[in-house]
């Protein structure tokens, strides 16, 4: 919990900020106020509390820098040796203090996540699982977060020595002891006694202590200890520069841990004594400390104490000590001096002297620009004693704005040309004793000299609006229209002339802007009323007159003066024109009337007129007849020989002049092999027939002006094959889809292995599409893989189409019986290799690596075998083995009695 304080020179609301959030009182945040004093709880510290806060009262601000530091991160668990069998997988964990990010070792090398290493992390939980063990992943694994580290040690043992142990013909070599129990990182005090230690697979076995990778010799503070399978390292009196990574190390074994030795605390060699002073001396509240340089805070009472003008905090290596200056009947109290590990705590007493004034000071309220007296009266004991004039603490010296005097026993002090700031408490002191007063200025009352007149102006002119006060510097002074208050912006400028005069200029004002102009200051108003003629509408910019061909759309367009309220009317030919699918009438911007006549005709020529109000503007429009023209021209044509080939175009109207046709240069007549025609007259054909590859050319059409040309080609007939078809390997059960795409429309033949291959309107689809032939297999099965060629018009194109099958369980589990203690071996065989996507359930409870459980696969993924260990008689389960949608299930039935193992049949459910 982190506490901030503050002290106001009277009680006065405040307000608590972090940068520029308010901060509200609630379940972490408790907001105290004690009179004068201020107080901010911040409880359940986080990173993310650190900043700048803010105490903020009125105008008034004081600020402080939070600082958090981060609690360093341990291990809670370590991790643990592990034995697994080569093939199975391993897992190994740890647990933090609280959620870091951490890094895996296998000696010196760095870990990542991929096909046989999983890290994981969930919260403060750390993992590393490694999959299809090897007897190389044997050795030394670590697991680093920062300066912490914690290791285990992983044996591998070979599978077939497990599963098939080859008889014992010479003596076995000693096994090399492992470390069962690793050590554990400790954080221990300075000065005290820590213990590392760490447990052996076999006892009495050779250890060495290293710290740093320096090897430890005993001596009086480290002392190595071995006692059955414990190895131990005992540090004594500890020293900060013992900090570090100790190892226990025994043959190609190690184990590692880190030793953090925190500081002693601060204990008092000296306390705090209890100070009696004269109000107005300072109070010195010393203490000795058993370190030099510690961080203490000082309290007086629960509130912590700041250095100020008030308190002097002073530390001279090991001595620590307050100061309080001028102290008051108030400061008296308890003062604790706070190491974080303990405290001290003495009184302070305020001896009272007796009184020096025979009259106090009295509170003044004064008008600005006035003079403000304070006088006091000293006893008629110390008639000549000096005294001194204060403002809010802060000393005054005599100038234009301040006049001290002083005549006997009086003092007064005398404040000129008296302003708003002067506000605030002004004491007099003398040796110990003080008196005090409060002085408040106030500003005369603000009234209207000269109100505001009637004024009118025409539509988009500026007004301008006038009040004169009785004084400059009104501050409370507000302009409204139509009771809306205003503010200055691009079409409203306020604006003091003299001092006195208030002005407010209206800038283009409309007609809705009509209404009463008001003024006010304090308590007082004056209102005028705004009157704004509208001017007249006139025509800015007249119809124009328009000469376009039929057929095209005319636009007029008439800009007045300004918005008219009246109806604007369109005219042509003296006929009212209204809306519709011909015609389109629009007003933009409330002044620019548009008017738009679509595909006009000659009979459409005449007057247009625009009227609005008692202005009108006329135009004439003015049609010619169109010339003719190409609507749609000729199209290029690609034929092969001997078919048909068709040309056509269109023209804008008929009745033109006569149309001729030319291949190449040679006018061509109607006839059997050109047959010419023209459809609605503006509708030209040309139908060719009977042609060769010889024919291909230019086909030329002309009407007078309008000439339209296009390629003809004549094609040989020969079947190509455009695209061929591609191998294809599919899955079985999905779809399988040949293509073959010829130059023209033939008819083909599909044919697997040299036999024709015919659809069956089920699974087996033969389909034509124009120029493009396709087989489709739908669901594809084993039995169509082979070669399919596609045969037409002598070409033939051949493809490879292979369809896998699915996997399949070979051979499936059988059913175990075993005695207790014993173990129960389960395999199964798969007709394809499986490795990622495989599971072992036990009564539908998945499997997991343990020192009774080990899952192993041979041949790549083809053989997966369970082995089940330390057999009891509730082990009895069913077993199972899934693999994508495969899945196979036999029972496993533990004995206590000495029966005989036997192995069953197959369970039913394969």
């Amino acid at each position: 919990m982190a506490t901030l304080r503050c002290e106001l020179s009277k009680a006065a609301p405040v307000e608590w900020r972090k940068g520029p959030e308010t901060l509200q009182d609630g379940h972490r945040y408790s907001l105290r106020q004690d009179g004068t004093r201020c107080e901010l709880q911040i409880r359940g510290l986080a990173v993310a509390d650190a900043g700048e806060y803010s105490c903020v009262c009125g105008q008034e601000r004081t600020s402080a820098t939070l600082t958090i530091r981060a609690l360093p991160v341990k291990f809670t668990k370590g991790l643990r040796n592990e034995e697994a069998t080569e093939g199975a997988m391993a897992t190994l964990q740890c647990e933090l203090s609280k959620v870091a990010p951490v890094e895996w070792r296998k000696g010196p090398e760095i870990l990542r996540d991929g096909d046989r290493h999983s890290l994981r992390q969930d919260g403060s939980r750390c993992e590393l699982q490694i999959r299809g063990l090897a007897v190389a992943d044997a050795g030394e694994y670590s697991c680093l977060c920062g300066q912490e580290r914690t290791s285990a040690m992983l044996t591998v043992r070979d599978l077939e020595l497990t599963l098939h142990p080859a008889p014992c013909l010479l003596p076995a070599a000693a096994p090399q002891p492992v470390f069962q129990e690793p050590l554990q990182s400790l954080q221990a005090e300075e000065g005290s006694r820590a213990s590392l230690r760490c447990e052996l697979s076999e006892p009495a076995a050779a250890v060495v202590w290293s710290k740093g990778g320096l090897e430890l010799q005993a001596d009086g503070r480290r002392e190595p200890r071995l006692q059955g399978c414990t190895a131990e390292l005992v540090l004594r009196d500890l020293l900060r520069e013992d900090t570090g990574e100790y190892t226990c190390t025994c043959r190609s074994q190690s184990t590692s841990a880190t030793l953090t030795v925190t500081a002693a605390p601060v204990r008092f060699l000296q306390e705090l004594q209890p100070q009696e002073v004269d109000e107005g001396d300072t109070a010195h509240l010393r203490c000795e400390l058993s370190r030099a340089g510690a961080s203490v805070e000082w309290r007086k009472g629960s509130l912590q104490l700041f250095p100020c003008a008030k308190y002097q905090m002073v530390q001279d290596g090991a001595a620590a000590e307050l100061l309080v200056h001028g102290v008051e009947q108030e400061d008296t109290g308890d003062y604790t001096c706070d190491t974080g590990h303990t405290q001290s705590t003495a009184s302070l007493s305020v001896r009272v002297p007796r009184p020096k004034f025979r009259t106090r000071l009295q509170s003044l309220e004064q008008q600005t620009g006035a003079v403000a007296r304070l006088c006091c009266q000293l006893s008629d004991a110390e008639p000549g004693a000096t005294v001194q004039w204060l403002k809010e603490g802060v000393e005054l010296h005599a100038g234009p704005k301040y006049e001290m005097r002083s005549q006997g026993a009086t003092r007064e002090l005398l404040i000129h040309q008296l302003e708003a700031k002067d506000t605030g408490e002004y004491a007099c002191v003398t040796g110990g004793q003080k008196t005090a007063a409060s002085l408040r200025v106030t500003e005369p009352e603000v009234t209207i000299v000269r109100g505001l007149v009637d004024a009118e102006v025409p539509a988009d002119e500026d007004v301008e609006f006038s009040c004169e006060v009785s004084r400059a510097g009104a501050t409370d002074v507000q302009w409204c229209l139509q009771g809306l208050p205003l503010q200055n912006n691009e079409v409203t400028e306020v604006a003091v002339r003299d001092g006195r005069i208030h002005t407010l200029r209206l800038k283009g004002v409309m007609p809705e802007d009509a209404g009463t102009v008001s003024f006010h200051v304090g308590g007082h108003a004056s209102s005028a009323q705004l009157t704004i003629r509208a001017p007249e509408v006139t025509i800015l910019e007249p119809l124009q007159d328009v000469q376009l061909s039929e057929g095209q759309d005319a636009s007029f367009q008439c800009r007045l003066s300004r918005a008219s309220g009246q109806e604007a009317r369109w005219a042509l030919g003296g006929v009212p024109l209204q809306a519709n699918e011909m015609n389109d009438i629009a007003v933009e911007q409330g002044t620019l009337h548009l008017l738009t006549l679509h595909k006009v005709t000659l009979e459409d020529a005449g007057t247009v007129s625009f009227h609005v109000g008692t202005c009108s503007s006329e135009a004439q429009l003015k049609v010619t007849e169109a010339a003719p023209c190409l609507v749609r021209g000729l199209q290029n044509v690609d034929v092969f020989a001997g078919e048909v080939a068709t040309f056509s175009c269109e023209v804008s109207h008929a009745g033109g002049p006569e149309a001729r046709w030319w291949l190449d240069g040679t006018l061509l007549q109607d006839g059997p092999q050109s047959a010419i025609a023209v459809r609605e007259g503006t509708f030209h054909s040309l139908t060719l027939s009977g042609l060769g590859v010889a024919d291909s050319g230019t086909i030329t059409f002309r009407a007078g002006p309008l000439v339209s040309m296009a390629k003809l080609l004549i094609k040989d007939p020969v079947v190509e094959v455009v695209s061929a078809m591609q191998d294809l390997a599919v899955e079985e059960g999905g779809s399988a889809e040949l293509l073959c795409q010829y130059s023209r429309p033939v008819q083909a033949t599909w044919k697997m292995d040299a036999r024709e291959v015919r659809a069956d309107g089920r699974r087996v689809i033969i389909e034509q599409d124009w120029n493009v032939a396709r087989l489709t297999f739908r669901p594809a099965l084993p039995c169509d893989s082979g070669i399919y060629s596609c045969e037409a018009a002598g070409t033939r194109v051949v493809a490879l189409l292979q369809v896998q099958a699915k996997n399949t369980v070979v051979q499936g589990l059988e059913n175990v019986e075993a005695l207790e203690g014993g173990e129960a071996l389960f395999e199964c065989r798969l007709s394809q290799p499986e490795v990622a996507a495989h599971t072992w359930l036990l009564d539908d409870e998945p499997v997991r690596t343990s020192e009774n459980a080990e899952v192993v696969y041979f041949e790549n993924g083809l053989r997966h075998l369970l082995l089940l260990k330390n057999l009891q008689p509730q082990d009895s389960c069913r077993v199972t083995f899934l693999a994508g949608d495969m899945v196979t299930s036999a029972f496993l039935t533990v004995r206590g009695d000495c029966a005989v193992p036997v192995r069953g049949g197959q369970d039913p459910s394969h």
